[in-house]
């Protein structure tokens, strides 16, 4: 996963004597149908159909230190059963807030593409997620 440009100056001003950055309690795992991008732009993110972000809280358990990240197990987030076409998802992000907004996705990257249908109950491991800074 990438970090997005907002993210990254959070980070990076902490690091270059600015403010502390602020840990997240609680992420919001969204799905894509294209990459948000650098921006966070939660314009492709999947919507209707019973869909909806799903709650992850920032642990140690669902998150895994970075450092052990290749070797973990981490959480399964599961998204709600579709009730209708989702169509062809190849992005996931990890958002401050349970709707989209302004600045809304933190970390976003790609996934293996699926399309995912009526009856579908997305899920997919944290661990299986690459993270990055760059």
């Amino acid at each position: 996963m990438s970090v997005t440009t907002t993210e990254g100056n959070s980070i990076g001003s902490e690091i270059f004597g600015g403010t502390a950055h602020a840990a997240v309690g609680t992420w919001y795992a969204a799905l894509f149908t294209a990459s948000p991008g650098a921006g966070g732009v939660a314009d492709d993110e999947v919507s209707g159909g019973s869909y909806a972000r799903v709650a992850v809280t920032n642990n140690v358990t669902n998150f895994p230190a970075m450092a052990a990240l290749a070797g973990a197990s981490g959480a399964a987030i599961a998204f709600p059963m579709a009730t209708a076409d989702w169509g062809y998802v190849t992005h996931v992000g990890l958002c401050a807030a349970a709707t989209p907004g302004v600045d809304d996705v933190k970390h976003y990257g790609p996934i293996t593409p699926v399309v995912i249908l009526s009856g579908t109950t997305p899920t997919f491991a944290i661990a299986g997620l690459t993270w990055s800074l760059a």
